[in-house]
């Protein structure tokens, strides 16, 4: 799997940040992985579509509850769902 580097930090894993001394975007690793896109298909579909209980996963999750909305089956707008940790 390639990696990539954080354009917030440049890779070092370090921050600004007044909670800690590390980069809150990258969680102080300086890489992001490369998204295994057959995974979360696989972690967000259903029987009839994308499933209803939500997946453990937290890329799933966030490629689910965006689908979810933009599909009609929740009304409400997914705004917090990047901020999952």
């Amino acid at each position: 799997m390639t990696t990539r580097n954080c354009t917030r930090c440049k890779g070092t894993g370090r921050g600004s940040s007044t909670v800690g001394n590390y980069c809150v975007f990258c969680k102080g690793t300086g890489t992001f992985e490369e998204p295994n896109y057959e995974e979360i298909c696989k972690a967000i579909k259903g029987r009839k579509g994308l499933r209803s209980a939500r997946p453990q996963a937290k890329r799933a999750y966030y490629v689910w509850r965006l689908a979810r909305f933009h599909g009609g089956a929740d009304v409400t707008m997914p705004m917090m769902a990047m901020l999952d940790n």
